[in-house]
């Protein structure tokens, strides 16, 4: 597909792609809406972080109020990014998120590489590190033997049973997600109360001279930004929804706007309330900040209780990856890029069946590891490499498609402001870390051989026919079809006919 086939698509409604007379078409079911979306969003952005070790900002900035500064800041500097992202999602509403966008503008070999870095490296790790925390955090509170063993087991079978969710019910993913968001908040909320009853007791020595020792070398500085940063990642999970939300054109800015506030205040109140009971001392000892600040704050009996909540929003991102991440795939199969079959919709349930399937297989790979940290500082600068694509998306649509219909436009000095901060952002990790970076670049390039294997095998027609062949039986065993299909079950007794 060439970029002048891609361009006239950008701006419709994803449904309006099918050929066939969509009588009752097979689709992604639109269930969710501005109120699960927002649950959505601030679930995926609240993860473990804030509850397990925020001491990177403040061992980095070097005093209590600098740090609050910096979590504000990264707040902003985040809703201006995802308000860039509501933009495009509301011009290629459609699943897959900055893949897809990245694709349309591009074309394939860009798109490929970013979604290799994302689905493959780093989100597959990213959920395998965060399942093996769930599982910790579940055997602490229940006194069972917290080995290396015990921990890969409940990580399995966390990923697993999230997985298994997630493809037989897209509702039922969105709705776990949002218990889970509101189990975060009530986790949050009992840190930041308990905060403010000790700051109204007088404990606020930490808030004297609070910009004592800040750091003035911007080596530090910029790494705790960095490390603020990342806290709020997790927002660009609604983007690879559209086609499942009510209405995506209308509550795509204003779940980023609702979204984004909340966490914002959420993230500085709960460090607030950190260093009501914590010095910055004590707060890098520690190495599960909410944990020492219940027990010194509430009492030891409740840490079991803070252990469960820790526990269930580590579960809550690993079922936002899967929620997420699996649009990423299904958008790869329509596109061509890995196996079609992946992109095939189950014919009840309405769910990307296979491409949850394949989403799972990359977690449990990793999940085995006890240290993935290396793989995940390495893949964390590509990151950066994919939005700055995406935002230079941004930009050359405002210039070469200046009419197309956008239901939400972020104002063009913040868009212009956020991509060079990104910049910036970039060149100040090469900066500090260079080997890291190179080797960020090093991950990031392993996905041109892939992209050339997948070029070269499409060559051949034995493959083709094998290919057939093989989507044909899953389709047999898993009833699936591809999506935008009138007369899907008559398909299903002839699968070769969607060939």
């Amino acid at each position: 597909m060439n970029k002048e086939e891609r361009l006239p698509l950008l701006g419709g409604n994803p449904e309006a792609c099918s050929k066939e007379n969509p009588g009752k078409p097979l689709r992604l079911k639109r269930h969710i809406t501005l109120f699960g979306a927002v649950l959505i969003m601030v679930g995926n952005v609240i993860g473990s972080g804030i509850f397990l070790s925020p001491k990177g900002v403040i061992e980095n900035s070097g005093s209590v109020g600098a740090s609050l500064i910096i979590w504000t800041a990264t707040g902003v500097y985040n809703l201006a990014q995802a308000l860039c992202y509501a933009e495009l999602g509301t011009i290629i509403p459609r699943a897959g998120g900055d893949y897809s966008y990245i694709y349309e503008v591009f074309g394939p070999w860009p798109a490929f590489m970013c979604a290799w870095i994302h689905v493959v490296v780093i989100a597959s790790s990213s959920c395998a590190v965060i399942a093996r925390t769930a599982g910790l955090y579940l055997l602490q509170p229940l006194s069972l033997d917290c080995d290396v063993g015990n921990i890969t087991l409940l990580a399995v079978f966390i990923i697993v049973t999230l997985a298994a969710i997630n493809a037989i019910s897209s509702v039922w993913g969105a709705r776990a997600m949002g218990l889970f968001t509101i189990c975060k908040f009530l986790a949050l909320g009992v840190v930041i109360i308990a905060g403010i009853v000790q700051l109204i007791q007088g404990q606020t020595g930490n808030f004297r001279n609070s910009f004592d020792g800040t750091a003035t070398n911007p080596g530090p500085l910029a790494i705790a930004v960095l490390d603020g940063y990342f806290a709020y990642k997790g927002w660009e999970l609604l983007n690879a929804l559209p086609e499942e939300m009510v209405n995506p054109e209308r509550d795509l800015g204003p779940t980023v706007w609702i979204s984004m506030t909340l966490v914002t205040a959420a993230y500085v109140l709960t460090n607030v309330a950190y260093f009501s009971v914590l010095s910055p001392t004590g707060l890098l000892q520690s190495d599960a900040v909410a944990l020492t600040f219940t027990e010194k704050a509430i009492g030891s009996n409740f840490i079991w209780i803070m252990s469960i909540f820790v526990a269930l929003s580590c579960m809550g991102a690993v079922n936002g990856d899967f929620l997420s991440n699996s649009r990423y795939v299904l958008a790869g199969g329509r596109y061509k890029q890995v196996p079609r079959v992946f992109s095939y919709i189950h014919v009840e349930r309405s769910t990307p069946v296979l491409a949850v399937i394949l989403l799972m297989v990359f977690p449990l790979m990793y999940a085995i590891f006890t240290d993935l940290q290396v793989i995940q500082e390495y893949a964390s600068l590509t990151v950066q490499f994919k939005m700055i694509l995406t935002l230079s998306a941004l930009f050359y649509l405002r210039w070469k498609q200046p009419d197309i219909p956008r239901p939400y436009k972020v104002n063009t000095v913040v868009s212009i402001v956020t991509f060079l901060l990104m910049l910036a952002l970039v060149a100040l990790s090469f900066y500090q870390s260079p080997f890291t970076s190179l080797a960020g670049v090093g991950v990031f390039a392993l996905g041109v051989p892939f992209y050339g294997a997948i070029l070269f095998a499409r060559k051949f027609s034995v493959n083709n026919k094998t290919s057939n062949a093989i989507t044909a039986g899953l389709q047999c065993i898993f009833l699936v079809a591809p999506d935008g299909l009138s007369d899907y079950r008559s398909v299903l007794k002839n699968p070769r006919a969607t060939e």
